[in-house]
């Protein structure tokens, strides 16, 4: 009798233990089902190169560092996205991990100026989201009807600053270079100069109901880190407006800040007017390095335009963010006699504001140290 009922608790207790067991791993597992929104968001954007969206939008090696003591922000005139991510995060290019769009709110995505943002903490994720929307403004006309003034979202960085490198730096390949229309000479045998109002004939325009053209002038080749031809870079020397097409064509100077001279070429202009790409870091195993700087200075600093040897084919789109790196001082081992590298340093941050299939345009967004021409890039 004792052995057939310390079988029976034998029985019961094990299936006791299984039952516990089971409770446990079941509670074990709930963790990893809450940490999903920690996950990448996904992005919408995809390469030219037919590369499937980017998703490695966050480092799990390491959480998004906070700073400490800013809870909540009332978006200004002038602030950008760059800016505002700034007073939030240690490492601004990381918004897109802590941004949650309020979906209460009309156009959701966006910030205006005027909103408060705030900054909470749920189930130990950081959120920065849109708390209070600003109200929208009016104007009064002289009927005394109230009229809603058109407002601009925030952009990513400050129009001021990336306005011009948009417009006046381009890179073309030569097989575009060939088919791109050129000056001809001034209208009316006038010599040509590139004062406002003047006229100009152009040969080669085709009709696209534009009417704004840039006029640039060919600088020099852009070669990539392994000396191969990627293109030509162009800057602008002034921008006219179409008067009448045909063959020549005849254009109207508008602005200049260079002479035009005949061969000169035009392009449309492209007023990218929507600066919406979020910041985010650049896909990982992607590194490259700076070719050239606009302007042509030697020492690169904060808010000067770089171009890199990255480009569309490679996976970097606008708003991807990269960090250079530098090689330190060399050293020589007072014991081996040997000369010693010392570690990398990450000298400066860049976001990616314009990409082309080989290469891409960069603002240099901090510097730590001088930037050179030839600096390694890679993900921050």
């Amino acid at each position: 009798m004792i052995i057939k009922s310390d079988n029976k608790l034998h029985k019961y207790f094990s299936l006791s233990v299984m039952i516990l067991s089971l409770g446990l791993s079941a509670c074990g597992s709930q963790p990893a089902m809450q940490a999903k929104p920690q996950a990448a968001l996904p992005s919408t954007a995809t390469s030219k190169t037919g590369n499937s969206p980017e998703t490695e939008l966050v480092d799990t090696a390491r959480p998004v560092a906070i700073i400490p003591g800013q809870i909540r922000y009332v978006v200004k005139e002038g602030d950008s996205l760059w800016s505002i991510a700034s007073r939030f995060l240690y490492d601004p290019w990381r918004w897109r991990e802590v941004w949650r769009a309020n979906p209460g709110l009309e156009d959701p995505e966006r910030i205006y100026p005027g909103d408060t943002l705030t900054l909470s903490q749920k189930e130990g994720l950081t959120r920065i989201s849109v708390s209070q929307r600003a109200l929208p403004i009016y104007k009064l006309s002289p009927q005394v009807r109230p009229e809603s003034l058109q407002r601009e979202s925030v952009p990513t960085v400050n129009r001021l600053v990336l306005d011009k490198f948009l417009i006046q730096a381009r890179i073309v390949d030569e097989e575009s270079l060939e088919q791109m229309p050129y000056v001809l000479g001034g209208a009316e045998r006038r010599l040509l100069g590139g004062t406002a109002g003047d006229e100009i004939y152009v040969m080669g325009l085709k009709a696209s109901g534009k009417t704004r053209y840039g006029i640039y002038k060919k600088t020099r080749q852009v070669r990539d880190g392994q000396g191969r031809m990627i293109g030509y870079e162009l800057i602008q020397v002034a921008d006219a407006s179409l008067s009448h097409h045909g063959k020549p064509s005849k254009l109207r100077i508008q602005h200049s800040s260079d002479v035009v001279k005949k061969g000169d070429l035009l392009l449309p202009l492209e007023y990218e007017r929507e600066l919406q790409f979020a910041p985010r870091p650049a896909p990982r195993d992607r590194s490259g390095r700076i070719i050239s700087v606009f302007g042509g200075i030697n020492m690169i600093g904060q808010y000067n335009s770089v171009t890199l040897d990255l480009g569309f084919r490679d996976g970097i789109e606008p708003g991807h963010v990269l960090g250079v790196f530098q090689k330190r001082e060399r050293h020589r081992d007072p014991v081996t006699g040997d000369w010693v590298s010392a570690y990398d340093r990450r000298a400066g941050i860049l976001m990616v504001y314009k990409s082309y299939d080989k290469v891409s345009h960069a603002l240099v967004m901090e510097a730590q140290h001088p930037l050179r021409v030839d600096d390694v890039v890679g993900r921050p």
